[in-house]
């Protein structure tokens, strides 16, 4: 057998400081999280490349400034326009109401933090209740910021220029929006037509077409996490991705609207 396992603690943050117990099995490490009245997971490791904390071993060993190097390295200009930060990886949130854990595991993860899902969601309280309310799911962002090494920014209205000097630096930024079925198709189609034809506008911005937009102050309307990931400064727009799927790559949307229908904004930027 694998014997009685020996208790070990991951994490530096409180919020997501996790009590674990390892076992040693045939050249594996078994690791059993047991989060009381949340969720159960084993991760498996080499014997000889056990997982000592949540950050990447490959990121502890830089500095701020090699960090902020090699983060800007991930930012491509291309030739029309498109300003866009490569890396970033989807974390599907399916049929849970987990968009903002999901999108906050795709940024952290393009970080360094190497937490699943379920961690996240258990050090924000958040379960699968159709609603995140009861959780502590800002304070979750901030804990997740500060076990990278960064600092974390959350404001209520987005800043256009401040969002681009963000991306310029390889770093996302997450936006909570107000979202209704029918924009969301109008940027469904629009990404599948101007992969079609990259000269592809926006209708003019009327008072009519305003009107179309979610207001972020309308609690009415349904909440949701974006991950914005570029930006076309001479077009007007940002680029951004959904926790549904790599096929949300690439969207687009005038910062207009985005500014609009957003009702919380977050940016990471390293101490």
């Amino acid at each position: 057998g694998c014997g009685r396992g020996r208790v070990t603690t991951v994490g530096r943050v409180p919020l997501l400081r996790t009590e674990c117990t390892d076992f040693d099995c045939e050249g594996l490490v078994l690791r059993l999280v047991a989060r009381e009245g949340h969720s159960v997971a084993l991760h498996i490791a080499r014997e000889s490349s056990p997982v000592r904390g949540y950050l990447d071993e490959s990121v502890t060993t830089l500095s701020a400034k090699e960090r902020k190097a090699r983060l800007a390295q991930n930012v491509t200009r291309a030739g029309n326009g498109d300003v866009l930060v490569s890396g970033i990886p989807v974390f599907r949130q399916g049929t849970t109401p987990f968009c903002g854990i999901h999108s906050l595991a795709s940024v952290t993860h393009y970080f360094g933090l190497r937490m699943g899902v379920d961690g996240l969601a258990a050090g924000a309280r958040f379960r699968n209740t159709g609603s995140a309310k009861g959780s502590q799911i800002v304070d979750l962002y901030r804990a997740a910021a500060e076990e990278v090494g960064m600092r974390l920014s959350a404001v209520g209205k987005l800043d256009a220029e401040r969002v681009r000097r963000s991306l310029d630096a390889g770093m996302p930024v997450i936006v909570w929006r107000r979202v209704t079925a029918e924009r969301d198709a109008a940027h469904t189609d629009f990404a599948r037509d101007f992969a079609q034809d990259g000269s592809r506008q926006w209708p003019a911005v009327t008072p009519a077409e305003q009107a179309r937009w979610p207001k972020g102050s309308d609690k009415t309307l349904p909440a949701h996490a974006t991950i914005i990931t570029g930006y076309n400064a001479e077009r007007g727009e940002f680029i951004f991705m959904e926790p549904w799927g790599e096929h949300t790559r690439g969207r687009r949307m005038r910062q207009e609207e985005m500014a609009a229908s957003a009702y919380a904004v977050f940016q990471f930027r390293l101490n």
